[in-house]
């Protein structure tokens, strides 16, 4: 019998939103059906299932587990001069 993962759907939403995707598209997919039976805000997966996830979404597995999403993910640690067309770019 395969155990499961309580992941938030707060942080599922979130991870969705940061890659330009919609949950509603992401539960409709054969893979994960499990993500539209959503019970007190959470859903079960098995580590499989949310190990595929965390692919999809391009987030690190370990962070789907946290009680909120660590925003700073994107973040470079250093100063990022890139111009496009001598405009500072977005990611600066």
């Amino acid at each position: 019998m395969a155990d499961y993962i309580q992941i938030k759907t707060s942080i599922i939403r979130w991870a969705c939103n940061r890659i330009g995707s919609l949950y509603s598209e992401l539960s409709a997919s054969k893979d994960f059906k499990r993500l539209s039976n959503e019970k007190g805000g959470a859903v079960s997966l098995t580590l499989k299932q949310a190990e595929k996830l965390a692919k999809v979404l391009r987030y690190p597995f370990v962070f789907l587990l946290l009680d909120s999403p660590v925003t700073d993910i994107d973040k470079l640690p250093i100063a990022d001069f890139r111009s496009i067309e001598g405009k500072e770019s977005p990611h600066s």
